[in-house]
């Protein structure tokens, strides 16, 4: 069942959870210190309407329950799986644990890394070939993504 935006702002999270259980994307999404909590909460829409098997918040950025991200997410940070990591390095320590766990030993399941960025050696979208689990790393509205990764 799927709960619409007035249902979701005013569910529990338990509650919230229990009408959404349903199987999961490949697919994650990493922000790192996103400043605006409207875009996180925008992100968090976006996650749920990808159907994302999980949210990774890092470094210096605002996280649940904040009052704008949860205006902005309309409630879907109730139902979207997330963690908060200090950096990006350490959510993806955890996401390949999740992706290697979820293969039983399998290293053909190791996920794919892809930063979101524009810049004069960026591939455009549309012409990246992806593999199963991908996981996007979005940046800061200013200088993006960081380039220690």
């Amino acid at each position: 069942m799927k709960l619409n935006a007035q249902q979701l702002r005013t569910a529990s999270i338990e509650e919230a959870q229990k009408a959404t259980l349903k199987a999961r994307n490949p697919l994650y999404l990493i922000l790192e210190n996103v400043y605006d909590t409207y875009n996180i909460g925008g992100l968090f829409r976006l996650a749920d309407g990808l159907n994302v098997e999980k949210m990774y918040l890092c470094g210096h950025m605002e996280k649940p329950p904040h009052t704008r991200i949860e205006k902005a997410s309309i409630g879907t940070y109730k139902i979207v799986p997330w963690a908060y990591f200090s950096s990006v390095a350490e959510a993806i320590n955890d996401l390949n644990l999740h992706c290697h766990s979820r293969a039983r030993g399998d290293d053909t399941n190791k996920p794919m890394i892809v930063a979101v960025e524009q810049d004069k050696t960026s591939i455009p979208y549309t012409q990246l070939h992806y593999s199963a689990p991908t996981a996007l790393i979005v940046g800061n509205e200013t200088y993006g993504v960081l380039r220690t990764h």
